[in-house]
């Protein structure tokens, strides 16, 4: 499977690129927009395959039978990126990526997005479904990504009176460019069943302690997110979970999340996290527990993941490297629980290849250039 996130360098500037899972899936057979909140049906949870299993609907004496050709498979997905609002905006870049097959023939799909701007489901893809594994990665808009980092995602299928569509994932990866120095990783607990989405599942009921080590970083830290993929092996039963993480704070759990799965229902579950839940000696404690219903609640992954700038402090050096005059009238320092400015009047003038040097309040993360036209320049400083 593709991995959830890596770290590289392309022309001198620092990439991170998050990997954000379906984060609870959502679906109708109609195409009301404002009914997404249904759960679909025919989706359940595989233990031996890890993929999920789409169909189309069983016809019934309630229900005409369709002609050959119009069965259909129409279903919706959400995905919610966490903490995007702790970045700015402006330097994000969305994809969609789709891995999926069909064992029957002529199975043609249809991807939509939901256009946020004008209110609509758009197709931004079609093609016919192979039979083996098939990767499919799009581009996606800014008009398909809400503010909060919602993503609606519908796949409509048409072909055989009965059919069926493999869904393996289903993410959106976006990536955020840094001008300065950032690291992003991923701690991963010993237990091997726990340390990707791989299907290698663990029981957990009805409860796991899951200990992950060595939970490192150095400078400001910009999210912390634990991911548990857990699902439901009941063929007829709900069962609830309850996800709880250790607070080394206030020296107690903490209950962060209260999941209820459907029969063969599997969910990425995000685990927003402080420094709170980091110990003395770096680990951090998950505990998973099944709480209500029938079947085994398996865990399927559970890890954390930092993203940080690099501590800064000093002094930076400006540099104007356009070929006109550039005029400063304001630079904001801006750090976790403040900010401050300095103006400029008259404005700070620097002619092409020109450097202004500035000393950094302490406690500075992130600092806002502004020029008398009004144009912005922000970047995290390093060392």
């Amino acid at each position: 499977m593709p991995s959830q996130s890596n770290k590289n360098g392309i022309g001198g500037v620092n990439m991170v690129n998050r990997t954000f899972y379906v984060s609870n899936d959502t679906g109708a057979r109609d195409y009301t927009p404002d009914e997404y909140d249904k759960p679909p049906r025919l989706y359940r949870y595989d233990r031996n395959s890890d993929y999920i299993v789409l169909s189309t609907e069983p016809t019934g004496k309630k229900k005409p039978k369709p002609p050959p050709g119009a069965a259909e498979i129409n279903a919706t997905f959400s995905l919610l990126m966490d903490k995007i609002s702790a970045f700015p905006s402006g330097n994000w870049d969305f994809g969609l990526i789709l891995r999926c097959m069909t064992p029957d023939p002529d199975v043609n799909l249809d991807i939509y997005a939901y256009n946020f701007d004008l209110d609509r489901f758009e197709k931004i893809e079609s093609f016919t479904v192979p039979n083996d594994w098939y990767n499919v990665t799009l581009s996606l808009p800014d008009k398909y990504v809400r503010e909060d980092g919602y993503v609606l995602v519908r796949l409509c299928t048409s072909g055989p009176l009965i059919h069926s569509l493999y869904l393996d994932e289903l993410m959106l990866r976006a990536t955020y460019s840094y001008s300065h120095g950032v690291n992003c990783s991923i701690f991963k607990p010993s237990k091997d069943q726990l340390r990707e989405r791989d299907g290698d599942v663990l029981p957990a009921s009805p409860l796991i302690d899951v200990e992950i080590n060595n939970v490192t970083y150095n400078g400001t830290l910009r999210s912390f997110i634990g991911f548990i993929t857990l699902g439901n092996s009941h063929s007829r039963k709900s069962r609830t979970a309850l996800i709880e993480v250790y607070n080394y704070t206030k020296g107690g759990w903490d209950c962060k999340n209260t999941t209820e799965l459907g029969p063969y229902e599997e969910l990425r579950i995000r685990v927003p996290l402080t420094e709170d839940y980091i110990s003395p000696d770096n680990t951090v404690r998950l505990r998973i527990e099944a709480t209500v219903g029938g079947g085994n609640i398996v865990v399927d992954e559970a890890v954390v993941e930092a993203t940080w700038t690099d501590v800064s402090g000093g002094a930076i050096t400006i540099k104007n490297e356009s070929p006109y005059v550039s005029r400063i009238v304001r630079i904001w320092y801006i750090g976790n629980s403040s900010a401050t400015y300095q103006d400029f009047s008259p404005p700070l003038a620097l002619r092409p290849g020109e450097t202004y040097t500035i000393v950094l309040p302490v406690g500075t993360n992130y600092v806002k250039v502004v020029t008398d036209y009004g144009n912005i320049f922000a970047f995290y400083p390093t060392d």
